[in-house]
């Protein structure tokens, strides 16, 4: 059934018009001047219009235009007085579908109608065809984008998990993450809060943006979140320059950080924007929290395998291995840049005493309390060392011999300050010390510098003890071939 809107002069013509219409089935809406038809027009937009040329105040050009104009598909059946084939031409190319004459047959009409229903059926489908097309391509399109984002996605993971494999320093680790984020969130930082077991303080990667203050108050809120009750103190890893004004965002989202069963830190993202990232981006930041978890972790374990291995076990100290490193690298760079070095050797004296009087735990804790008196005295340039039961060893670099006799004289009186009480009894620890200068004329070895400042230590022991000896005092000689320890 189709909508028809009829435009004929009323008589028996428009009545016989309408009625066989109707008799089809067509929903038919007869009017019979222009202002009504096209006033219809608007409203229902009717499949098909008939228009009889015989309606006078309409012509089928001004029709045919309105309908152009209204961009509708109604089709145009024209009844004209008589047959003009070249006009009937011109009005199909102006887009009437057919003319029709009054002796037209009602059976021609009919099927005029219905070729003329059957074409705009088709046509319609091919609009359909060409709108679900579309929706098909624009929808294909879409996808495509999300798989080259995931694809992109995926990659990006994978690189960043590659160049993460790549190193052991947490502060390049946090680097790197940063660097690689900025792709997915511009203007974006990426900062990590870590708390290393073993350690009192927070670590803070990658924040040079923030101040002082405003780390701290980030921190203190975020402790909690990795089991940290309190915060004695921050340390800024590799951060830069603090800076004076924070960075001109706010913090957008934060992500924990998870390894070996326990949650150490956080990974926090600054945006110059507040907005949410849709969920295939929070995908990634939570898979790149997850990498850069296992990268840290693994950092901090290195780390800390690296200092229980070059410290000694008891006293805290470096361990003599670790030192003849620290020794040979800084002997190098006074041969190479004429630099000055000196080296203190410190021996317990008595201390078999202390054992024998007092046991063994008691001797331990001389050991550890000697030990922390030299590490309080010396300076931060300076290393100190065990090297060994009851000898320590201290390398001064940047000194002569004049000066890190004064080193020495500060750490007799440090420990002449401080008795430990074992029993009942404040026992008083002395020292033997022998100082030793790079620039001696037997030197020419960092074995060598540990021979003569061993030899100035035996001779301050057989001077009595409780004494400092200098190496430049000593006659030339060679010192004995093999020290007390093996290098």
């Amino acid at each position: 059934m189709a909508n028809i809107l009829l435009i004929q002069p009323p008589g028996p013509a428009h009545d016989r018009m309408k009625d066989r219409l109707t008799a089809w089935g067509h929903d038919v809406d007869a009017v019979d001047h222009a202002a009504a038809a096209l006033e219809r027009l608007d409203a229902r937009k009717p499949s098909l219009a008939i228009l009889d040329e015989s309606v006078n105040d309409l012509t089928s050009e001004e029709w045919l235009a309105a309908l152009q104009n209204r961009e509708l598909d109604t089709f145009v059946l024209l009844i004209t007085p008589k047959e003009d084939l070249n006009r009937a031409m011109n009005l199909v190319t102006r887009g009437a579908f057919a003319c029709l004459t009054p002796e037209t047959s009602p059976e021609q009409l009919r099927d005029l109608i219905n070729r003329g229903l059957e074409t705009q059926e088709a046509y319609h489908h091919v609009v359909r065809m060409a709108a679900d097309l579309k929706e098909a391509n624009q929808r294909l399109t879409r996808e495509q984008g999300a798989l080259k984002d995931k694809t992109e996605k995926l990659r990006f993971l994978n690189d960043l998990s590659v160049r993460l494999s790549a190193t052991l320093d947490a502060v390049e680790l946090a680097r790197t993450i940063d660097e690689g984020l900025e792709r997915w969130i511009p203007g974006g930082r990426t900062v990590f809060l870590a708390h290393v077991p073993g350690e009192p303080d927070l670590r803070l990667y990658g924040a040079p943006f923030l101040s002082e203050n405003s780390v701290r108050r980030m921190a203190e809120a975020l402790a909690p979140g990795i089991g940290v009750e309190s915060i004695d103190r921050i340390r800024f890893m590799g951060a830069g320059q603090r800076s004076e004004n924070d960075f001109p965002g706010r913090e957008t989202l934060s992500f924990p950080l998870t390894a070996a069963g326990r949650r150490f830190g956080l990974m926090v993202l600054w945006s110059e924007t507040a907005a949410a990232p849709d969920p295939d981006l929070t995908m990634l930041l939570e898979s790149t929290a997850l990498l850069a978890a296992q990268a840290l972790f693994n950092a901090h374990q290195h780390e800390q395998a690296l200092r229980l291995a070059s410290r000694d076990s008891l006293t805290g100290l470096f361990n003599r291995r670790a030192f003849m490193e620290l020794l040979g690298r800084e002997f190098g760079r006074h041969l190479r840049h004429g630099t000055d070095l000196s080296v203190i050797l410190i021996d317990l004296d008595h201390f078999k005493s202390v054992n024998d009087r007092f046991g063994h735990d008691a001797g331990d804790r001389v050991l550890v309390q000697t030990a922390r008196l030299i590490e309080e005295t010396v300076r931060n340039v300076d290393v100190a060392a065990r090297l060994g039961g009851e000898e320590f060893v201290v390398l001064a670099p940047d000194t002569r011999e004049e000066d890190v006799m004064i080193l020495a004289r500060r750490i007799e009186a440090a420990l002449d300050q401080a008795p430990i009480l074992l029993g009942d009894v404040h026992w008083t620890q002395t020292v033997s010390q022998g100082v030793a200068d790079a620039r001696h004329i037997m030197v020419k070895s960092p074995q060598d510098l540990l021979r003569w400042a061993d030899r100035a230590m035996y001779q301050a022991k057989a001077d009595g003890r409780r004494t400092i000896r200098r190496a430049s005092n000593l006659p030339k000689e060679k010192p004995r071939k093999e020290p007390l320890y093996a290098w």
